[in-house]
């Protein structure tokens, strides 16, 4: 027993050096149960496609009517949504430590150096923070959301009474494939059934510049854009059996895109 102890520490020191761990695989049931949750439903709004031709541009419900403003955390190097909903006259905020200013500048734009995180500090703020200050009455509000890895821990901390203010949300979710271990699998959970509480699933699309995996016969994409819509908005739901939608288009145009598959949904 001293040996297989011994020998495990090993491989744990060997994977730790290389940025791994030795984690639990999540069961089979567990897995498919996620992969469930995911199915996209199609509802009484017709989607529109907002913002680039490629990266930068999401498929959102048609349901724009009486927003007051959008929360945009992660800055990229196109801002061609934000740009739309500042057109239309609408409040932009936008937020990333990683840059000193955005690539779009109005008097709708409203930037703050700072990432979205889970305290309130010199280089980092909290979304309830963020949105007291700025909107603390509208129950109307857009997300658009694409933190590189932080939005798990982000949705799954934000306090109910401001993910509720939001109607529409899109989220790039990044390594999906921490699902195919019991705990990242766990954690994945918090944060979805925290948003599925609120929202309904209206549209999925695999960013293809971050390729999938194979596990469990599933070909799960690393990186994954979700568009969500609040649920007092929609009524009579299908789910969508068809990929991919006719708006859609490869994040990047030089390489292949990935389309979803209807068993992935299936348990």
């Amino acid at each position: 027993m001293a040996m297989l102890d011994k020998a495990k520490d090993l491989a744990r020191f060997m994977l730790d050096r290389v940025g791994l761990d030795i984690v639990r695989s999540s069961t089979q049931k567990d897995f498919h149960q996620f992969l469930s949750l995911l199915q996209p439903q199609k509802s009484k709004f017709p989607l529109i496609r907002v913002g680039g031709q490629n990266d930068g541009g999401y498929l959102i419900p048609d349901d724009l009517d009486g927003l007051d403003a959008i929360y945009s955390p992660g800055v990229a190097e196109s801002s061609d949504f934000e740009a739309y909903f500042s057109s239309q006259g609408l409040w932009c905020f936008l937020a990333d430590n990683s840059v000193d200013l955005p690539p779009i500048h109005n008097d709708k734009i409203f930037f703050e150096k700072k990432h979205i995180g889970l305290s309130v500090s010199e280089h980092e703020m909290t979304l309830e923070d963020w949105v007291l200050r700025n909107t603390p009455d509208s129950t109307d509000l857009v997300l658009q959301m694409d933190i590189e890895g932080s939005e798990w821990a982000v949705l799954t901390h934000v306090p109910e009474s401001i993910l509720s203010k939001f109607r529409i949300v899109v989220v790039e979710f990044h390594n999906l494939h921490r699902i195919f271990n019991s705990e990242g699998l766990a954690s994945a959970n918090l944060a979805l059934t925290k948003l599925l509480g609120f929202f309904e699933i209206v549209h999925l699309h695999p960013n293809n510049g971050g390729g999938h995996i194979r596990f469990r016969n599933k070909h799960v994409p690393r990186v994954i854009e979700i568009t969500f819509i609040r649920k007092d908005r929609v009524s009579n739901l299908e789910p969508i059996t068809i990929f991919p939608h006719k708006l859609d288009a490869p994040n990047l145009p030089n390489l292949p895109d990935f389309y979803l598959s209807t068993d992935l949904f299936k348990k």
